[in-house]
């Protein structure tokens, strides 16, 4: 199972696929948080790591800022896709950083499979 963690509610989902709709929970009044992230045990940060998991197939869940610039986030965004592999998208770079524990901005993050 995987967890969603949205707010102060946790979602359990079996499979979160690229389909899942973000839109949807923030009009039903849910906020997306990257605190899954925030506590990961294994994680990268920047989108060249990120990346790099995913082409092995061993990222679990991708976060994305909204705010980075599109063709450094597209590769990432596309590969994402063709392997099922959700992302997350956060508000800003800054707020992706703050979750991975850096003091700069993050375009990308990504939780590892253990």
């Amino acid at each position: 199972m995987t967890e969603l963690i949205a707010g102060d509610k946790i979602y359990e989902c079996a499979s979160l696929l690229p389909s899942f709709d973000q839109r949807e929970m923030r009009k039903e009044g849910v906020i997306l948080s990257p605190k899954r992230l925030e506590v990961a045990k294994k994680k990268t940060v920047g989108t060249r790591q990120t990346l790099k998991v995913v082409e092995k197939g061993t990222a679990d869940l991708v976060y994305v800022a909204n705010d980075a610039e599109k063709h450094v986030i597209k590769p990432l965004v596309r590969l994402c896709g063709d392997n099922n592999i959700p992302i997350v998208y956060v508000d800003t770079m800054e707020e992706l950083g703050k979750a991975c524990g850096i003091e700069v901005k993050a375009a990308s993050a990504a939780i590892v499979k253990e």
